[in-house]
Formats: C-alpha cells, sequence, structure tokens
C-alpha cells in the first residue's frame, strides 16, 4: 500500500461517541483485514482489544493506534507495533518497509474520523507524533511526521 484508498476502509464507529464532538480520550485502532488492503479503523475511547486479539496472525502482525492526548498541546499520538512477521521481510528493514506505508495509514485514520478533525481548529494544525515500537532497540522512537490536516489533504 502506497496511498489510502477510501473504498478500502471500513469503520466501526463507537455509539457513544460524538462524531464532531470534543470527545476525548479518543481512539483508533487500525487493523488490516485481507491480503487486499482493507483496512478496518474503530474509533471509540479506547484501545479495541477485541480487534487486536481477534485479527492477530502471526505472519501478519503490524497494528496501528492512535490515541489524541493534550500533555503539552493537543497531538494525535500514532503507535506503530512493527513485529518479524514473515510477509513483508525480516530484521532491521522492517521498521523501513513500514514506513513506506505509514502516510497512508495515518491518512485512513485521518480520513474516518474526519468529521471530528475539521470541526476544530487545533484539531486540523494538531502534530501527528508516530512511536515506533519493533524488537531491534536501534529503531524505537519518535518521529514528528507533521499536521494530521496535511494527511486529509493526501484522499
Amino acid at each position: 500500500m502506497t496511498h489510502f484508498i477510501p473504498e478500502n476502509l471500513h469503520v466501526d464507529f463507537n455509539e457513544d461517541l460524538n462524531p464532531k464532538g470534543d470527545a476525548l480520550p479518543r481512539a483508533y485502532t487500525l487493523t488490516p483485514t485481507d491480503p487486499q488492503k482493507d483496512l478496518n479503523l474503530t474509533i471509540s475511547r479506547e484501545i479495541d482489544e477485541e480487534k487486536i486479539t481477534a485479527g492477530y496472525d502471526e505472519s501478519l502482525t503490524d497494528q496501528v493506534f492512535a490515541t489524541w492526548k493534550n500533555d503539552s498541546g493537543l497531538a494525535l499520538h500514532v503507535y506503530v507495533h512493527v513485529n518479524e512477521g514473515l510477509v513483508l521481510g525480516r530484521g532491521p528493514q522492517r521498521p523501513s518497509i513500514f514506513q513506506q506505508d505509514l502516510p497512508a495509514l495515518i491518512a485512513a485514520i485521518a480520513y474516518g474520523d474526519r468529521a471530528f478533525i475539521l470541526a476544530d481548529e487545533a484539531r486540523r494544525g494538531a502534530p501527528v507524533l508516530v512511536k515506533f515500537y519493533t524488537p531491534h532497540k536501534a529503531f524505537n522512537k519518535t518521529e514528528d511526521w507533521g499536521d494530521i490536516e496535511n494527511f486529509l489533504s493526501q484522499v
């Protein structure tokens, strides 16, 4: 996946959240649903653990989670778990392979909750901070990937 295709996104929106409101905490769980690059996005108050365990496959264990935080200013914190999986390669090259797809995955999150993001200027300009978790300590890092609005403009 090098770019996000809106038709491939399936959104499960938790009914206790207001699509445009100031509902924090707000969390995103993004998981693949099949090899054709369909994505399942759950928007809720916390990470959807049930979706993670239900979709667990040892050969493809990359997962993306995100939460809005307002620690020192509003930001979307994206957590990327890059495991050793059998499908996309092994070892140190795996995080760089995953980084190629990450802009499309962040765009999927932004597109799936665009009403919430666009309803507030602070959200539109919020930075996207990406934290990578890998078995290779050298690749465990946090990066600033720019404003969330930039990802919406890619759709």
